[in-house]
């Protein structure tokens, strides 16, 4: 079974506002949010980082979903801090396989006090 938590969906980061003249969301073409996805599962504790990509096979992925820990928080009525989020040198191995798209299973897919991997994305349009 399929199950979503009430943030999932609810929006994509576009390359605007992270930069001024970056695409905004009504300017993305549809092809960048809608293909087959492969989803993958990664075991780790905190960051997700390029080793961690590299024991997957992601030839020809153009659209990324990463399942973590994460969703088993994501009914918690607090938000949790502490959540798996991807590490700036997996961000560029992404954007180097040129991965279209990358999603997560919390809300975002840096580090809540992190804006390491925006300038990662955005050299490539990449959404999150």
């Amino acid at each position: 079974m399929l199950t979503f938590f009430d943030h999932c969906g609810t929006h994509v980061d576009a390359p605007y506002p992270f930069e001024a003249d970056g695409a905004k969301v009504d300017e993305l073409a549809l092809d960048v949010l809608i293909g087959r996805a492969r989803v993958v599962e990664i075991a780790t504790e905190r960051v997700i980082q390029k080793a961690d990509l590299l024991a997957l096979d992601l030839d020809n992925v153009e659209w990324l979903l990463l399942k973590t820990r994460n969703s088993l928080i994501v009914n918690s009525k607090e938000f949790t801090k502490n959540f798996v989020s991807v590490g700036a040198d997996a961000a560029e191995f992404i954007v180097a396989r040129g991965i279209k798209l990358v999603g997560i299973d919390y809300c975002s897919i840096e580090e809540i006090t992190s804006k390491a991997i925006r300038p990662t994305t955005l050299s490539c349009e990449m959404v999150s």
